[in-house]
């Protein structure tokens, strides 16, 4: 009895070592760092070297006398000066550059252009550990204006510029000092801002499944695909768990992440009720999905969240304050989504502190290749927001993929097809004939 009484204690013991440990965590969570990392100094994980380069960037682009940030990007394996040079440009909200100084901290970043081509990879103001201490007051409450004004994709631009200024200051770029750009989702429309600004500066750029908000308001268009073009069953039983409000907590992130999958099928089972826990949980871990909306919001709110939630009001903000569905015609599952996780920025706007973004992209200034990619089926934006695009870009392709993601799942081909154009552009033979060889269905 005193063993079995030993073990029960120690198994308590155990148990509230293990809450506690977890209230700790979540405090440092959830609480926004004191300072920033400063001049000379270098993250732990990635000590400077000729591939992990530091530089100082002003906190404020407009107002340089704000002070700087320690900011940095990496440049690919076996990088050689003078090549040419492809920048993989993220923005805030896909959270893709951390400070790592291993080999294999490359493998994602080789999975979306290739092993063959060279390219640098930017550390994003605002992605954890980069992290601005400024933006919050003592009691760690966000001052919403300054987060856009600061962590805000104008900011970024201006950043990307000054890191090619400082490749090219120390001879890492051909000697014309121009550059290639790709960017996927919203990196792709980055892709975009950056050439609005400094489209002398860039050859060749491609933009992976993306879409334009400027160009979509335009046209009274949501910026991405209401859920009845990529789902016509699903919107329908949608219609009819919402007017019975039936709509739970957390069931709209579910059905969006799963829908970037192109899974239709595991959406509508959900919407039927149908159905396997069990089986739906091991979608979600392979997904990487929070199944507990409670937990999901309390990330998003996080300071290490902020830009993420700076970036997606940027781009669908002005589409969430007017998004009042009233049939299966109006779903939007990214809407749905985000407008749960944006509360304080929804409040800040109907109390007028701050305003609805808005862009002004001249395209017609760049003169250089430009290449777009879609996927049949993607959720979000497809061929539909594609066609927006391939409009405004004088010298552009348009290439659609039989797929059901949102991002194009690359094989060897892709690559090849990559690698032929960011070598020689799309108007070479190799490019032609490999493009006669894929599984393209419509290019332009």
């Amino acid at each position: 009895m005193k063993l079995r009484r030993k073990i029960k204690v120690g198994l308590l013991l155990l148990f509230f070592i293990g809450l506690l440990y977890s209230v700790v965590k979540y405090q440092d969570f959830m609480t926004p760092p004191s300072s920033r990392l400063q001049s000379g100094n270098y993250y732990d994980n990635m000590p400077p070297d000729t591939s992990h380069i530091y530089l100082q960037l002003p906190l404020d682009h407009k107002d340089p006398n704000k002070g700087n940030y320690t900011g940095f990007y990496i440049l690919s394996p076996n990088f050689k000066k003078g090549r040419p040079v492809i920048f993989q440009l993220y923005d805030n909200q896909q959270e893709k550059v951390s400070p790592f100084s291993d080999s294999t901290g490359f493998e994602e970043f080789d999975e979306v252009i290739g092993k063959s081509n060279q390219y640098v990879i930017i550390g994003n103001r605002g992605v954890p550990p980069t992290i601005f201490p400024e933006l919050f007051d003592t009691k760690g409450n966000t001052d919403i204006s300054k987060a856009l004004q600061l962590y805000g994709s104008e900011q970024q631009v201006e950043d990307i510029e000054a890191v090619r200024l400082d490749m090219q200051q120390k001879g890492l770029l051909p000697s014309d000092g121009k550059i290639m750009v790709l960017g996927g989702s919203g990196g792709g429309f980055l892709v975009q801002q950056y050439l609005n600004k400094y489209s002398e500066h860039v050859s060749r750029a491609l933009i992976e499944s993306s879409s334009a908000p400027d160009l979509c308001l335009q046209l009274n268009l949501p910026f991405a695909k209401n859920f009845n073009e990529s789902n016509v069953y699903g919107a329908r039983l949608y219609d009819e768990l919402y007017k019975n409000k039936e709509i739970e907590p957390g069931l709209n992130w579910l059905l969006f992440k799963i829908g970037l999958e192109g899974d239709t099928a595991l959406q509508n089972s959900i919407l039927r009720k149908e159905g396997n826990w069990i089986n739906i949980k091991k979608h979600l871990k392979r997904l990487s999905i929070p199944n507990n909306s409670f937990v999901i919001k309390k990330i998003f709110q996080s300071p290490s969240t902020l830009e993420v939630r700076v970036r997606i009001w940027e781009l669908i903000g002005a589409d969430l304050i007017k998004y009042h569905p009233t049939n299966e015609n109006d779903y939007n599952l990214m809407y749905a989504s985000m407008i749960e996780f944006l509360p304080d920025f929804m409040e800040a706007y109907e109390n007028k502190k701050i305003s609805v973004p808005s862009f002004n992209i001249n395209r017609e200034k760049y003169a250089g290749e430009m290449m777009i990619w879609a996927n049949t089926g993607d959720q979000d934006f497809g061929s539909s927001r594609a066609n927006l695009l391939i409009k405004e870009y004088s010298n552009s392709k348009l290439i659609v993929f039989n797929g059901a993601t949102h991002r194009i799942k690359k094989s060897q081909w892709h690559y090849g097809l990559l690698e032929a154009y960011f070598t020689n552009g799309f108007n070479t033979e190799d490019f032609k004939e490999l493009l006669k060889m894929g599984d393209s269905v419509l290019g332009k």
